[in-house]
């Protein structure tokens, strides 16, 4: 049955192969040729003519297909090789990767096919490789790249997908050991940490980074580091005794602080070379200012501000703890003025920060003994009361209570009539710490962190603490005086050498900084300089040192003097020079 419908089937197609032979070739006519009939030949299983009974041919053999993935090198295959470029790379090092696709008689297939890549360290994100890469003629090839934390060697890994089947091959590059060059400290993060028991603004924790390079400045990533500490004070500890570098080369140490205030380092060593270095000091204490350890500094005291707007000055405070440290970085301190205006408020750094103050309207009309243009000038924020430490613990206890040795604080204000004490309706600013709607002074008891009398002398964890100053909006309309003007004539012989001056702006203080005050004489005199107006908030008092023979004028006796004091002009504001002259005798 199988052979007769076999035949069917081979009649069909000759039947096909004839009329498209004849298509071809023109012999098929058109329909006047409709009678003419193909001759039919009966063939056998191979198509061939049964009536000739002639034998059957060899099978045709079929094309070979996917056989291996490995390495052909010179006409020989080696199957679940892979090919390397250099089998031992220099540490973070690059080398080509190469493998075939064969098939059964070890011949390239031409087929596109894709091929998977990988390496234990590619896979954990420490070494690049391509991942898929297409064949060209059976050849698949990539770049491998050794990242910082590979080292030793790493397994490269080739895949590819034939039907049900994976086709595996696999090749070990070596990779070089880096060349350690040095170990250094990076950074200490935050530079200040508060103590274990007192609940004040620090954390208790910081980092210390080191970082681990190669001969090339290149970071080495994967190596363990041990820590250790300089001092293990009050408890101060490592949260771990050992860290490996990342990619970056860096290796952290966490410090946990303890009961004690204290500087302290961080040794790091490498486990695997004798390499080690210390960290810079890193700083234990309470980070917040103590009342007697805050300062406030102006750039200039007597700007020439009472008659100019916009004239500026730097005004600096500067902050400590009750352990000498500065306090931590971002401690805000606010800021009044009286006369002209300030910046609200600014952060530390490093125990210190900065504000302009600008003049303008107002103008103080009080002050100092009622003088105008004094503007006194506060600085304040949340920290602790100081005290004197009697038993060396850094703490308040029962024998600072007793000794009742402590700065006893009240809300800050600013001091405008320059009293040292706060005047209700007088005094423009204070700071309402207790919210109590009105101004509190000092309470009998010790404000600050960690206190521990037991004799009811603590009283809260914080206190406001402040410090103040005055600067002066000098006027450039100035006052000369000296007791010379008074008589109208000096003599050497008898009044001395030095001829004095006193200098004073309208309203009795500083002229204005830079101000010069000038000597001129007859001719040929020599005169000993010029004095300039410094930095203060006072009135200045000077002397020119006279020479002990004088060119006489034309009487012969005598000779004119001129002091001149003039203030600066480079601000463009009022301002004009004022002089007085009197005789200089030399008898």
């Amino acid at each position: 049955m199988h052979r007769l419908i076999r035949r069917r089937w081979l009649l069909a197609l000759a039947v096909v192969a004839v009329a498209v032979a004849l298509s071809v070739s023109g012999c098929v006519s058109s329909g006047d040729d409709d009678d003419d009939e193909a001759e039919v030949v009966e063939t056998d299983d191979n198509g061939e003519d049964t009536e000739e009974g002639e034998e059957d041919p060899p099978p045709q053999e079929e094309e070979p297909g996917i056989s291996g993935l490995g390495v052909l090198e010179d006409g020989t295959f080696t199957a679940g090789a892979i090919d390397l470029g250099v089998d031992r790379i220099a540490a973070e090092g690059t080398t080509a990767v190469r493998v075939w696709v064969v098939d059964a008689d070890d011949e390239p297939v031409t087929e596109e096919l894709d091929v998977r890549f990988s390496s234990e360290c590619s896979d954990s994100g420490d070494a690049e490789i391509e991942e898929v890469v297409t064949t060209e003629d059976g050849e698949a090839e990539t770049t491998y790249t050794a990242g910082p934390g590979c080292h030793d060697e790493d397994v490269i890994r080739a895949e590819l997908d034939v039907g049900d089947t994976e086709l595996v091959a696999e090749g070990t590059v070596g990779i070089r050991e880096p060349e350690i060059h040095s170990l250094r400290f990076e950074s200490v993060d935050p530079e200040h940490i508060g103590l274990q028991d007192m609940p004040g603004v620090l954390p208790q924790t910081a980092d210390v980074t080191f970082v681990l390079h190669d001969v090339n400045g290149e970071p080495i990533a994967g190596r363990t580091v041990d820590f250790s500490l300089a001092t293990t004070a009050g408890g101060m500890e490592l949260v771990e005794e050992s860290a490996e570098t990342d990619e970056s080369g860096e290796v952290v140490a966490q410090v946990r602080s303890g009961t004690v205030a204290t500087p302290v380092r961080v040794r790091a060593q490498t486990r695997d070379w004798d390499l080690a270095t210390q960290s810079e000091r890193l700083w234990v204490g309470t980070g917040i200012p103590e009342s007697e350890g805050v300062s406030l500094a102006v750039e200039r005291f007597n700007p020439p501000a009472y008659e100019c707007d916009g004239v500026t000055v730097e005004v600096t405070v500067r902050a400590r703890d009750r352990f000498s440290h500065p306090v931590a970085d971002g401690t805000v301190f606010s800021f009044s003025t009286e006369g002209g205006r300030i910046d609200g408020s600014c952060q530390t750094e490093d125990g210190e920060c900065s504000v302009t103050w600008v003049s303008q309207n107002p103008r103080p009309e009080l002050g100092d003994g009622d003088r105008p243009g004094r503007s006194s000038i506060v600085a304040y924020a949340l920290g602790e009361e100081s005290f004197t430490d009697h038993t060396g613990d850094g703490r308040f206890g029962p024998d600072e209570a007793s000794a009742g040795d402590w700065d006893d604080v009240g809300e800050p204000f600013r001091d405008d009539t320059e009293s040292d004490s706060f005047e209700p309706g007088v005094d423009g600013f204070f700071h309402d710490f207790h919210e109590s709607g009105q101004f509190d002074g000092p309470n009998n008891r010790f404000d600050g962190l960690g206190c521990q009398a037991d004799d009811g002398t603590c009283g809260e964890d914080f206190a406001p603490v402040s410090q103040q100053t005055v600067l002066v909006m000098a006027s450039g309309q100035l006052e000369l005086e000296s007791d010379a003007f008074t008589a109208s004539s000096w003599s050497i012989e008898s009044d001395g050498n030095d001829l004095p001056f006193t200098l004073a702006d309208r309203h009795g203080n500083a002229p204005p900084e830079g101000t010069e005050v000038t000597l001129e004489m007859a001719e040929g005199t020599p005169v000993a300089g010029s004095y300039t107006v410094p930095s203060t908030r006072e009135p200045v008092s000077g002397a020119f040192v006279l020479p002990d023979e004088i060119d006489e004028d034309e009487s012969g006796v005598c000779t004119r003097a001129v002091i001149t004091a003039e203030p600066p002009t480079d601000n463009g504001c009022g301002g004009s020079p004022v002089s007085k002259s009197l005789e200089i005798c030399e008898q």
